[in-house]
């Protein structure tokens, strides 16, 4: 007896997913999502440089130089492969470096060739790039770290915004200008003053002349300093606040809204352009974790960039040799291997199209002045936060209306039909059997009669077998 009811619970059991999708209030009868995001989400490239570990491109970026790639020996596959990653994400923004140490390797003469193979790729998967100038070249400074003049910084800025600026609007004046002016030397020696002199107004000015719609940020300092953030903000000509936080960004955003309301500027976006914790596992839960406090979040952030999309190496060259791995990414180095983070990014940020962001297609074609086109519908404002400028995030629903019916048809049909058959494996059914009038068949009536749990149970199962195919059915329906 007690063998029967045990298959009686594994159909009971193999139907719950079924009859959770019938649930009210389910937009989404196939894939559980979380909470949508409150504010916008990016992600980060890896850096094209680290000049603290190599005098040289990053081997392991999308800087590369062959034949001393690392994640792939072509970097083509690289880009195109994190591109598409980054599009299935659904993210706002990719913040990349654009290294002028290697885009203008002599004063006045400009290599194009790898950002143009760029930024044609983030045209094609319908990813809006924002990118880093960052690094001096040789011709202009003894390091790539140290202070190029503001004619010569302003006049590499004016180029490379006329020639992207049919495709670009979010440009970024250097990366983390104040480590090594509190220490470390890794990425800018000199001081606060030096940089919004020398670096973020020249800068300004020139990308503005180049492009009057371009949005434009000071360099994200490497933790939220409020006292270097306060020079910068009260000195600094910007359309876009930023910094980084690898703690609580969050929390601390709460400070540098402060900041910005105290020297008059509270209507500038604030972003945070690099936040993120490290996980050397698929299922990163301290990630997950993160990132859906920080996208979730009320606070007075408007974009939140995670560092970054592949776990990458900090390299030594050449030949290319990993110094240290490090595992910041939602992706593991294979380009291949998810993190359930990466998932759970998706499903924060589903559904939402950034301003400015160029549709997917062909090639571009390059603009009257020598630029890249895109279609892009325009640098938008800057995503401040504001209601009127956030788009809301929907649920993802599957299939129309119709479809819908049909599916809700057949999984009830299929329940009716389960039920049905339990009842029959009962006394109830015993009797109900014995309720048959008799036939020609008598043989086959009196079979029914004596195995009424039997019928009962294969009942149950078309029942549960037509439950199942309504999965399956609505599961193959596109997404929309």
């Amino acid at each position: 007896m007690y063998w029967r009811f045990a298959c009686s619970a594994v159909l009971a059991i193999a139907l719950l997913p079924a009859l959770s999708l019938a649930l009210p209030g389910r937009t989404n009868p196939v894939v559980l999502r979380v909470a949508a995001a409150s504010i916008r989400g990016g992600i980060n490239a890896e850096p094209s440089m680290r000049p603290f570990r190599y005098m040289g491109m990053n081997p392991d970026s999308w800087w590369c130089q062959v034949p001393n790639c690392y994640q792939n020996p072509n970097p083509s596959v690289t880009i195109n492969t994190e591109l598409s990653l980054m599009h299935q994400l659904n993210v706002a923004v990719a913040r990349v470096e654009f290294p002028w140490y290697q885009m203008e390797p002599a004063q006045g003469s400009y290599d194009w060739s790898r950002s143009d193979l760029i930024v044609n790729a983030a045209i094609a998967h319908g990813v809006q790039l924002q990118p880093i100038i960052v690094y001096t070249p040789p011709w202009a400074a003894a390091a790539p770290t140290n202070l190029p003049t503001p004619a010569q910084y302003s006049s590499f800025v004016r180029a490379i915004v006329g020639r992207y600026h049919g495709s670009i609007h979010y440009w970024e004046m250097w990366n983390e200008p104040n480590y090594g002016f509190n220490g470390g030397g890794y990425l800018w020696p000199a001081s606060v003053s030096d940089y919004v002199n020398d670096i973020l107004n020249p800068g300004y000015a020139a990308a503005h002349a180049a492009d009057p719609g371009a949005q434009v940020m000071f360099g994200g300092p490497s933790s939220p300093d409020l006292s270097w953030l306060a020079t910068v903000i009260s000195t600094g000509i910007f359309d876009i606040a930023a910094f980084h936080d690898y703690g609580n960004p969050t929390g601390d955003s709460a400070g540098v809204e402060a900041v910005l309301q105290q020297y008059g500027k509270g209507n500038r976006p604030l972003w945070v352009g690099e936040y993120g914790t490290q996980e050397n596992s698929v299922n990163d839960v301290n990630q997950q974790n993160l990132m859906k406090a920080t996208l979730t979040s009320s606070s007075p952030i408007a974009m939140a960039i995670w560092y970054n999309l592949r776990d990458d190496n900090s390299m030594t060259c050449c030949p290319a040799a990993v110094h240290a791995a490090a595992y910041w990414g939602v992706v593991q180095h294979d380009n291949i291997t998810l993190k359930a983070g990466f998932a759970t990014m998706a499903s924060l940020l589903g559904g939402s199209s950034p301003p400015g962001t160029p549709s997917p297609g062909g090639a571009p074609s390059p603009t009257a002045g020598g630029g890249v086109a895109s279609s892009s519908t325009g640098p938008g404002s800057g995503l401040s936060g504001n209601p009127g400028t956030v788009i809301p995030t929907s649920s993802i629903t599957r299939g129309g209306g119709i479809a819908q019916v049909v599916y809700m048809a057949v999984l009830l049909f299929g329940l009716v039909v389960f039920g049905f058959g339990i009842v029959v494996t009962t006394s109830v059914g015993a009797a109900l059997t014995r309720m048959i009038p008799a036939g020609g068949n008598v043989k086959l009536l009196q079979s029914i009669r004596a195995n009424t749990w039997s019928v009962g149970i294969g009942i149950a199962t078309v029942g549960a077998l037509l439950c199942l195919a309504a999965m399956l059915l609505v599961s193959q329906l596109p997404s929309r």
